[in-house]
């Protein structure tokens, strides 16, 4: 997610507008959409289940109750994520087949997300990062069945599907859109402040890299509308003004992506210490991509 890649999706989306138009790739689109809707898939390793009973491809571990990982355990590991980062890769790895009760599945979800966009990026092949999100999933979704109206499971099961969606690619994002827009939904519905205004965020997010009518629902004025209900809420938000500055740059232009960065450059607040160095690196991947489509 927080990979910018800015020019590489422009380029991805002009290459589906001019294939898209054709009636052949329509038909196949939908026929593959139809296939793998809600990311249904033959191999379990290949596709993680958020439909199935009992925590989809987890089964019960002997120690699933041990090894420290209490929910008091995992939250301390995250506030303590950078120096531990080695641990919390471990234990992910380790409990990737566990069942877990509410509080350890969304905790879980959430080391799984972190490691994807801030640890293990640079170091691990694409199928490693994929099964590291697909185990996200599976924790979030148990997380979502046990607590169905609370904001965490909601969360973290729609940004990680989104995640791990868009590592499998553009036919897998458009087959899950549906359902990631609806977890996101119920948790912009239980707590839109959550995470830093992450529920709105992410669903901006979604609206931003999807594409259009006749493909999707892809939508840049709902994007917009919130992301800049996410900064009501969290005005100094580094995270929301990468992605409204994004959409506007590739929407609007120059102009429009000047204004928003205008306005970015003031906010003070810290997601923490990766996060941030992630933050300003899309940001100047952004400013030269700017200034080369002048």
């Amino acid at each position: 997610m927080i990979r910018s890649a800015f020019v590489e999706r422009v380029n991805s989306k002009l290459r589906n507008c001019v294939v898209g138009f054709r009636f052949t790739f329509i038909f196949f689109v939908v026929t593959v959409f139809k296939q793998n809707a809600f990311g249904q898939s033959n191999a379990a390793m290949d596709s993680p289940s958020t439909n199935s009973q009992n925590g989809g491809a987890f089964s019960q571990s002997p120690d699933s109750e041990s090894n420290g990982a209490s929910g008091d355990f995992l939250e301390m590991l995250w506030l303590k994520r950078v120096p531990q980062s080695s641990v919390i890769l471990q234990l992910v790895k380790s409990k990737s087949k566990a069942v877990l009760d509410f509080d350890e599945s969304w905790r879980m979800a959430r080391f799984g997300v972190y490691l994807s966009q801030y640890i293990i990026n640079q170091r691990v092949q694409s199928f490693e990062r994929k099964e590291i999100l697909g185990n996200a999933v599976v924790h979030a979704n148990r997380a979502k069945k046990l607590r169905p109206n609370r904001v965490e499971g909601n969360y973290w099961l729609g940004l990680s599907l989104l995640s791990w969606s868009q590592e499998k690619g553009v036919l897998t994002l458009l087959g899950n859109a549906a359902e990631v827009r609806a977890t996101l939904d119920a948790a912009v519905r239980a707590d839109p402040a959550y995470f830093m205004g992450g529920p709105l965020r992410a669903r901006g997010r979604l609206f931003s890299i999807l594409p259009g009518f006749p493909f999707s629902f892809g939508d840049y004025n709902k994007a917009v509308s919130d992301f800049k209900k996410s900064l009501e809420l969290f005005p100094n938000s580094k995270l929301s003004y990468l992605y409204l500055a994004e959409s506007a740059l590739e929407n609007e232009g120059g102009v429009a992506f000047r204004k928003v960065m205008e306005t970015a450059r003031k906010s003070n607040s810290s997601m923490g210490e990766l996060e941030d160095a992630a933050v300003r690196r899309a940001f100047t991947e952004l400013e030269k991509v700017s200034i080369n489509s002048k």
